[in-house]
Parts: structure tokens; sequence; C-alpha cells
């Protein structure tokens, strides 16, 4: 058997590893190859115990970077990415590069329901098109492997792509991060520091969770977006730039546009295409492909254990942490090794879940919505909708409280009332007519 000019296409991140582990996994692939290594034997002293550490480390990794589970080494694995390394003879035709025609296939979208074939067979025209994209979709559903996908397909490929979280930068930290600042700006500015529409010039820049961008930092990044310039904190001099902008957001924002907590003008500009990715429980088919998908990439070997009970339990969970908790859970699996612990972890998870069974129809439909459906008597609520409206009312009491008591503190000067509660003063005026504040 003869490997050839051996391609690694996997990108070491994407499967948890670093890039001297992929490259320590692709020399014993060679090795392997070349006869030197039989790699049943080294199974056999695996499973007799008579192994280190790091040498079951090692096997366990190349297994993972080849996706080769206990049988001999042939073909290497080429999924994704840019090639990391180049090794062995070059005997045998390399593979091709992937192209924008041919569309690479990101860990996380794995499986085939139709609405996830429906996006993946769109991101190559997406990705030619150089306009704003805004992807939409739950908390931990993949939004950033999207983004990166549509990066590596577009012809800004080889420049940078740079991610930046609005939800985790603070308010007064978030225009310095994202145009930079002039030595002397402020206490501690010792020197000119670029900001990442600087480090992405000509590639793209990735704003995650742009709806709890602060709201006077809108208009500055509306103007970025229509000139492809601005100025750095504490300067004078215009810098221009030249990035595409990939926003994302688990947020509604037309709603929020509505609500006055997001412009308007922000969002038609940032919404030249528009993507939703589907939670996973709008898609329970691919729950167990994922899985074992994630099980080989953190436990280094196939053969996830199953069980009726758990398989059940994935398949009937909700996942409202979508693809991000299964990940976990899959990891508390190959950590713990007993499906039981598994199971009853999500028995105890679903009691408090607020959700209850998905909708026919692939659009997201509100809970009380599909309760209605159901002709449940008016004068008996299920469970789900009384807590949600529970913690709706909570919501508004606790919002009335701490209105009223800044607006107090400020003898009812409603601007300094704004800056305490740190709202916008439209969101703060907008607030105080909804709960009835005069």
């Amino acid at each position: 058997m003869t490997r050839g000019k051996l391609l690694v296409w996997e990108p070491a991140d994407q499967l948890g590893l670093k890039v001297q582990d992929v490259e320590s996994a692709m020399d014993l692939a060679n090795e392997i190859d070349a006869g030197e290594i039989d790699l049943d034997e080294m199974d056999a002293e695996i499973d007799a115990g008579r192994t280190s550490g790091s040498e079951r480390g090692l096997v366990a990794k190349t297994r993972m970077v080849l996706d080769v589970p206990r049988m001999p080494l042939g073909v290497p694995r080429m999924p994704l990415g840019v090639p990391l390394r180049e090794t062995g003879r070059s005997d045998r035709k390399s593979p091709a590069r992937p192209t924008r025609d041919q569309p690479t296939q990101p860990d996380m979208f794995y499986g085939s329901h139709p609405r996830m074939l429906e996006l993946r067979a769109a991101l190559p025209r997406i990705a030619a098109c150089d306009v704003p994209v805004l992807i939409q979709g739950e908390t931990g559903t993949g939004k950033e492997v999207v983004a990166r996908q549509i990066h590596r397909l577009s012809d800004r490929a080889d420049r940078p792509f740079v991610k930046l979280n609005c939800a985790a930068v603070p308010g007064e930290l978030a225009e310095s991060e994202l145009f930079g600042y002039e030595r002397g700006a402020f206490t501690g500015a010792h020197q000119r520091k670029p900001g990442i529409f600087e480090m992405a010039n000509g590639g793209t820049v990735m704003l995650d969770e742009i709806g709890d961008m602060e709201f006077r930092l809108q208009a500055k990044l509306l103007q970025v977006l229509q000139d492809q310039e601005f100025r750095r904190v504490g300067g004078t001099e215009t810098v221009k730039v030249n990035v595409r902008v990939i926003s994302a957001t688990h947020r509604d924002l037309r709603r929020a546009g509505r609500d006055n907590t997001f412009r308007a003008d922000l969002f038609y500009r940032l919404n030249g295409f528009s993507l939703t990715v589907p939670s996973l429980r709008d898609r329970r088919d691919d729950v167990m492909l994922m899985a074992d998908f994630l099980f080989r990439k953190h436990a280094g070997y196939s053969g996830m254990p199953h069980s009726p009970a758990l398989e059940h339990a994935f398949l009937n969970y909700d996942w409202p942490g979508n693809i991000r908790e299964l990940e976990m859970t899959i990891r508390k699996l190959a950590v713990l090794g007993d499906p039981e612990l598994i199971v009853n972890e999500l028995r105890e998870h679903a009691q408090f879940s607020a959700y209850t069974a998905p909708p026919a129809e692939p659009a997201p439909v509100f809970v009380e919505r599909r309760v209605a459906r159901q002709n449940p008597p008016r004068s008996q609520p299920t469970a789900a909708v009384s807590i949600i409206e529970h913690a709706s009312r909570a919501q508004q009491e606790a919002e009335t409280v701490a209105i009223r008591s800044a607006l107090q503190s400020t003898r009812w000067n409603r601007k300094q009332a704004a800056a305490l509660l740190n709202l916008d003063y439209k969101a703060l005026l907008y607030k105080m007519k909804k709960l009835g504040i005069q």
C-alpha cells in the first residue's frame, strides 16, 4: 500500500488539535504506510496495556486526523480547509484543493436535513458576491462555522478573517477594538494600536452578537460600511479599508429596529444576504450522526457507546444550547464512558426546559401559538405558557423598579437616568412608555 504525496486538509482547530499534533500524526501515518510500524500490532499493545500514555495519544490523534478507526490507513481524509503540510513521496497525484464550485463541509454541517442542504448549497453563491451577510440563529447553532465557510469560499480566502464578539467587549472598549486608537488617545495608550477593521483589511470581519452592540457605536459602524473609511480613536487621519462584514445574532433585529434598540438603517446595510441556521431540535434526524462524529473527534476512536435509552434521550431532548450543548454532552460521555449518567442528566435538564415539541413547519413559532393549536382549555394554560408568562411579568416588574429608582436618583432627569442605566436615551423613553412610567 502506497500513500504517495499526502496532503492534510483538516484544520487543526476544527479537530481540537495543535498544528504540531497534526504533523506528528502524519509522520506516524507515513511510517505505517511504509511498513515500518504495524497498526494492528500497536492496537494489540494498547489493548494489553503495554504502551505509554503519549503513544496511545499519538495513535488516537492519527485516527482523528485521517478519520480511520481500527483499520489499515488507506485514503487520507480531505473534507476541509487549506493544506497544513505536505509530506511523504510524490508518486501519486495530489488531490485538488476545494473551490467555490466545490464547497467544503464544516464539521457542524454534517447531516441531511433539507434546510441544512439548502443552506450549504447557497454558500458558494453568497461567497462569490462581495456584499455583507447577516447570519441569524439560536445560540450554539454554528453561525461562526457558516461565516468562516463563506470566507473560505470567497475571493478573500487568502486574507485575514477577524472576529469580534460584540457582547463580550464592554461598550467603552468596543470602539477602540473596532477602529483602533492613536498614541495618547487615553490613559494607557502608549502606542498606536490598529483595530479589527485594519487588521482584516482585504479580508473579512465577523461581528458576532451584533444585536448587543451599543447604540452609539452603530452609527459609526454604519459610516464604515457605507464609506469603507474611519478615524482611529484620538486620531485625525482617515483610514481607508476594504473589508467584507459578516454579522451574526440570535436576536430579532427587525423587532429591535421597531423598538428603537437597534438602528434600522444599519440593519438594512448589514442585511445584504440573510441566512438562518436551524436549531438542532428542528433537525433531530441529524442528532445521532453529529453525536457519532463528535465522539470520534473528542475520544479519538470510533464506536460511541449506544443504548436504546441513550438514543431515545438524544432524539427527544430539545437541545436549547444546540450543537454547542451536544458537543459538551459528548465530551462528558467520552470522559465518563457511562451512557446511563448522560441519560439521567438529560432527563433532569428536560424537566426545566421551556420548549415543547417542534412545529411541523420550518419557520420558528412561539410556544404560545404551538400550544394554542392543540386547543387546550383557556382556563387551564399549559405549564410552558405559565412559566413564560411568569418570567415576562417578573422581567417587566424588575425593569420598572430599576427605571423608577434611576429616575428618582436623578430627580427625573431622563438623560441622566439613561446614562445611569447604560441605556440609549430613546430606548429609555420607549421602555417608560411601554411600562407606563410617567
